[in-house]
């Protein structure tokens, strides 16, 4: 299946691109590191990112087995944003040549049939993007959707609340904040945040 196989309508684009990369804000990074030092230091990194709005600087901190799961929505929003696009040529052939950059030659899906559970999905995933550069493919289909959205179609960053409770077990660790809870990994000795649910 090619980017130019998806039709949908504008209204639901933007709701796809509030649930999958916007669910969690923006993070900035400290000396180029990825990920933080602690999950306390990740929430606070996010709050500080959201008041940014910054929504690439948040890449680095997702977990990298998360990556591929959001770099997939990411190419699909802007196969998405392309067909929608005022001048849908051109977005075309953008995206195109960042598809070529990245070694992905316009395709979303591996070739056979869809896969059926988030599970076979997360693998399709992660063969799809093997030996891809994600931060640097999801911060250039950023970048895409900014220049080829109209305003109107673009998610807002969302405001990351007060750290409310923190539970840490060995290298995981749970989060209430704003009554929402969220999911911290450690990998290569920093922490990331979790976007499975």
């Amino acid at each position: 299946m090619t980017i130019r196989d998806f039709r949908v309508s504008r209204r639901w684009l933007a709701m796809s691109l509030v649930l999958l990369p916007l669910t969690l804000a923006p993070a900035p990074l400290v000396g180029g590191e990825e990920g933080a030092a602690s999950p306390q230091e990740l929430v606070q990194a996010l709050r500080q990112a959201a008041a940014a709005k910054s929504i690439s600087q948040m890449v680095p901190l997702i977990h990298p087995d998360d990556r591929p799961m959001m770099a997939f929505g990411m190419l699909m929003g802007a196969g998405f944003a392309a067909a929608f696009s005022d001048n849908a040529a051109a977005a075309t052939a953008d995206l195109e040549a960042l598809q070529k950059k990245f070694g992905l030659e316009g395709t979303v899906n591996p070739s056979g049939p869809p896969p059926e559970s988030q599970e076979e999905m997360a693998a399709a995933a992660r063969k799809a993007f093997a030996g891809v550069d994600l931060v640097g493919l999801i911060r250039a289909l950023i970048a895409f959707m900014d220049k080829h959205m109209k305003d109107a179609d673009t998610p807002s960053v969302p405001k990351v609340p007060e750290l409310e409770s923190l539970k840490v077990e060995g290298d995981t660790a749970t989060a209430v904040a704003g009554g929402e809870e969220a999911k911290f990994a450690k990998h290569g000795g920093r922490w990331y945040l979790r976007m499975e649910k």
